[in-house]
């Protein structure tokens, strides 16, 4: 799939090419529905960004959201504490913030800690370097493949315009491979629109793949 954005050309994988662990993908979409069921039930607000995150080394998945509410009342916080601060800055900031938002690691240890588990004893079994890699890779492709199949559905939209949300799946912390993934999950315009490129490392993957393709 060629993408060009900010005058800049490259290509990535399509994400039914990506090689996945079909019992992973069926795993993290179970955990998705149930959380997204239990987020919507629970807290009526307006929902512009859904992930599923890891880290560098993908031992876990966990799922995060955020909302125009809490964003506004995280702003209103800081606002109190120090009346002279940036309110445009400061949103800016807090905006993509997996740590300061109160749905990180959402219902977690209901849905998502037993994926963990079969992700870890899976890693404890590999030996080479190589396999950790492969291992890596198709663990954060069958996350992807999981939003990419739950969004296929609308379940991310509830009644919103999908045109408004972002999703994706992300290295915390950001990592520039978080860019193909988000190009994939989301339009073009979307992540213009929402501004999410300000939370992408793009300057760093457009320089890994200046370097890889030199």
């Amino acid at each position: 799939m060629e993408i060009t954005f900010n005058d800049f050309t490259f290509n990535i994988k399509e994400i039914n090419d990506l090689k996945v662990d079909s019992k992973l993908v069926k795993m993290i979409e179970e955990a998705i529905e149930k959380d997204l069921n239990k987020l919507f039930e629970e807290h009526k607000e307006t929902f512009y960004c859904f992930t599923l995150n890891t880290s560098g080394e993908a031992f876990s998945v966990s799922f995060t959201a955020y909302s125009k509410e809490v964003l506004e009342k995280l702003v209103s916080k800081e606002l109190k504490r120090n009346p002279e601060i940036d309110i445009e800055k400061e949103m800016h900031c807090l905006k993509w913030s997996y740590a300061d938002s109160p749905y990180s690691l959402y219902c977690y240890d209901e849905y998502f800690s037993h994926i963990s588990d079969y992700i870890f004893n899976k890693r404890e079994k590999l030996k080479t370097e190589r396999q950790i890699d492969n291992h890596i890779e198709k663990v954060l492709n069958s996350m992807e493949k999981a939003m990419y199949n739950i969004d296929s559905k609308s379940k991310f939209s509830n009644g919103q315009q999908r045109s408004n949300i972002i999703i994706n799946v992300e290295f915390i912390p950001p990592d520039y491979t978080n860019v193909e993934r988000a190009f994939r999950l989301n339009s073009i315009d979307t992540i213009l629109s929402t501004n999410y490129i300000e939370a992408l490392e793009f300057e760093y993957f457009q320089e890994y793949l200046e370097e890889i393709n030199n």
